[in-house]
């Protein structure tokens, strides 16, 4: 039986979540622990809102689960996701998949900021996953948009072998590593502690920064501190330089020498003296460039698409076809091991992604990686400040501005590729409980004749041309395609 935090329910725990609690503890093997009802902040929300968790399951070669229960029976219809309860009663929710995903990736942050269980930060965060528990829904029949598959959904037929199915989504998520004894007590004994602490009192006040995120303030802070010295000291230079030049010498005079013959004066440029002759007026202007005071200070560099960066994933790092942690692994990369980066960034659960390739023995193949364990690499060195003065000049001169080629769109007459982990389903109507006309499987390239068209909170597109298409068309959701650049 596993250990169960706590050890029973209050009577105001709802159904559907009671009824996951009981399966879990009658089903599961010794070697798991589940908490429930997990209460946090996340540090990166400035208005320290409380989230929960529902359920986590911890097992010392699975790794960590975070598990949101629904109750009633779930569906995605209209775009929106509705909960039936036992009276019939139909109840507008949020998405539980979109919640769980949420929910997940601010308890990675909180793991990384809290006091005790940071000493062990990255053995959890490396093994943590995601699922949602519909006890009351038959997932085969109800439509749970295209976020939900085996892979992390347990629905009313998971119920009775329980174990069974916790094992599947934790398996699939890759989430196995030995994870140390004391790692887990420490987890577990810092959990129930904040259970046992009151609920804190939101107030209007700013939270005080975690120390890792004081730390990285204070660095930051330093940084500018730095920057504003260097700038301070090249202006300080340039007064000098024009105070100097102010008391020594004067602008040069233009001087007039007429002869006693009635030829035009020749104009000359003397050589300014302290008693310079007095200038000749002009109406012809004369443009000096300013003086710029430029300053060249050392570019930290940033990840961006045509960038070389290097793995500097504690263990080696997963590349996978999709941006999501639930996505097949196409290769895993060393530390230090160099990739280039060819598109991006996209933000999914609580991850900046990056699509990657050039990586050793690549052959062409890409995919996608989070940025958290990338590290650009610099390719210019740091010049000292500098400042500069430029020669007079007849007249400024605009130079033409460089601008990069816009990125490839989804368009009617464009073609893309699938990008979906599995076959993609080309359905006859944008939608997702239309018939399936193919599946196709991840590369394949397809031909844009319509749309888009929203449905099922998905941009639905008009596809054709794939291989023995003999002219069949169908619709298929764009976040599973890849614009092709003509």
């Amino acid at each position: 039986m596993a250990q169960m935090h706590p050890s029973q329910l209050d009577s105001k725990a709802p159904p559907a979540k009671r009824a996951v609690y009981e399966r879990l503890a009658q089903t599961l093997a010794d070697e798991f622990s589940v908490i429930y009802d997990i209460s946090f902040s996340d540090p990166q929300d400035s208005a320290n809102r409380q989230r929960r968790i529902d359920f986590l399951i911890i097992h010392p070669d699975l790794g960590l689960l975070t598990l949101e229960a629904t109750g009633g029976a779930v569906r995605l219809a209209d775009n929106q996701w509705h909960s039936r309860d036992a009276t019939g009663k139909d109840n507008i929710i949020v998405n539980p998949y979109l919640q769980a995903q949420n929910d997940r990736a601010a308890f990675s942050r909180w793991l990384r900021y809290d006091g005790n269980a940071n000493q062990y930060a990255m053995v959890y965060n490396r093994h943590i996953g995601y699922a949602v528990a519909l006890p009351d829904t038959d997932a085969a029949r109800a439509n749970l948009g295209l976020t939900a598959s085996p892979r992390n959904t347990i629905d009313q037929g998971d119920l009775a072998g329980l174990e069974t199915a916790v094992r599947r989504v934790m398996e699939h998520a890759e989430t196995n590593y030995q994870i140390p004894p004391q790692a887990i007590s420490v987890l577990i004994a810092t959990l129930a502690q904040a259970q046992a602490a009151p609920r804190p009192t939101v107030v209007n006040a700013t939270p005080a920064a975690p120390p890792a995120l004081q730390k990285a303030g204070s660095a930051a802070l330093g940084t500018r501190v730095i920057a504003l010295l260097v700038v301070l000291a090249a202006v300080a230079l340039l007064a000098i330089f024009l105070l100097f030049s102010h008391n020594q010498t004067s602008p040069p005079a233009i001087i007039a020498r007429a002869g006693a013959t009635s030829t035009p004066a020749t104009v000359v440029l003397d050589t300014p003296t302290p008693t310079a002759a007095a200038p000749i007026a002009s109406d012809t202007p004369f443009i000096t460039a300013p003086i710029i005071a430029t300053s060249t200070l050392t570019n930290t560099p940033q990840l961006a698409v045509g960038v070389d960066a290097q793995v500097t994933q504690d263990g080696n790092l997963r590349v996978r076809t999709q941006p999501t942690a639930n996505a097949d692994i196409i290769v895993k990369l060393a530390p230090g091991v160099k990739l280039r980066i060819v598109g991006g960034p996209q933000q999914a659960e609580g991850y900046t992604w990056w699509q990657v390739g050039d990586w050793p023995n690549a052959s062409g193949s890409t995919g996608w990686c989070a940025g958290d364990f990338l590290q650009p690499v610099a390719n210019q060195s740091a010049l000292a400040p500098t400042v500069t003065l430029p020669s007079p000049v007849p007249s400024p001169t605009a130079l033409p501005v460089l601008s990069n080629p816009p990125a490839p769109q989804l368009a009617i007459g464009s073609d893309a590729l699938v990008t979906q982990d599995g076959n993609l389903r080309v359905h006859s109507q944008p939608a997702a409980a239309a018939d399936v006309v193919v599946e196709l499987s991840a590369g394949r390239r397809i031909h844009i004749i319509g749309g888009p068209q929203q449905a099922d909170g998905h941009t639905w597109w008009q596809v054709g041309g794939w291989p023995d298409s003999n002219g069949a068309t169908g619709w298929c959701a764009g976040e599973f395609l890849q614009p092709v650049s003509p």
